[in-house]
C-alpha cells in the first residue's frame, strides 16, 4: 500500500493520521512529524532550509518506501506529487469547501489558539484544483465526513488499488 494523502489546511489530515495509527497496522507518516525528526527533533526556524532541504529529502525517502500512507503538507507542489506517483503511490485528496475551511479556521483560532489561515485558503484551493485538473488525484474524499468514514474509504481504495 502506497498512498499519498493531500488536503488543504483544516481538512483533517492530522486527525485522520492519528485515527489510522490507532485503528490499523499500516505505517502512517506525516510530513510535519518527519520535518521535526529530520531536524534533530525540533521544528526548524529557517523556513527556506525547511522547504528547500528538509522537505525534499523527506519526500524522496518516503517516496522510496514500499508500504506507507504519507500525509503531505497542505500545499502539495505538482513536482512532488508527480514524484510520488512515479514511485507507485496513489493520491487521495481530502476535499473541503471554502466555506467549511473558513468555519473551521474560526473555530481553531477561537478554541485552539491557531493563527488565522485565511490568507492561504484561496491559494490552497487553487493548488488542489490544479492537481485534480491535471489528473494527479486518484480519489477524493469529502473531508466533512466523520473520520472513521474517511479512513474506511481510503483503506478500501488502497486495498483495491493494490490489486
Amino acid at each position: 500500500m502506497k498512498l499519498l494523502v493531500i488536503g488543504t489546511q483544516l481538512s483533517g489530515k492530522t486527525t485522520l493520521a492519528r485515527y489510522l495509527r490507532e485503528h490499523t497496522h499500516v505505517l502512517v507518516s506525516e510530513v510535519d512529524e518527519e520535518i521535526a525528526r529530520e531536524n534533530g527533533g525540533t521544528w526548524p526556524e529557517d523556513n527556506v532550509y525547511k522547504d528547500t532541504v528538509l522537505i525534499p529529502r523527506i519526500y524522496e525517502r518516503i517516496a522510496g518506501m514500499e508500504s506507507v500512507i504519507f500525509f503531505a503538507n497542505y500545499f502539495a507542489p505538482l513536482s512532488q506529487v508527480e514524484v510520488f506517483r512515479s514511485q507507485g503511490f496513489s493520491v487521495a485528496n481530502l476535499r473541503l469547501g471554502r466555506d467549511e475551511m473558513l468555519r473551521r479556521n474560526i473555530h481553531r483560532m477561537q478554541h485552539e489558539g491557531y493563527e488565522d489561515a485565511t490568507p492561504w485558503i484561496d491559494g490552497q484551493i487553487t493548488n488542489h484544483n490544479e492537481l485534480r485538473r491535471l489528473g494527479l488525484v486518484d480519489i477524493e474524499v469529502d473531508a466533512t465526513l466523520p473520520t472513521a468514514e474517511i479512513a474506511h474509504a481510503l483503506m478500501q481504495f488502497a486495498a483495491k488499488s493494490q490489486t
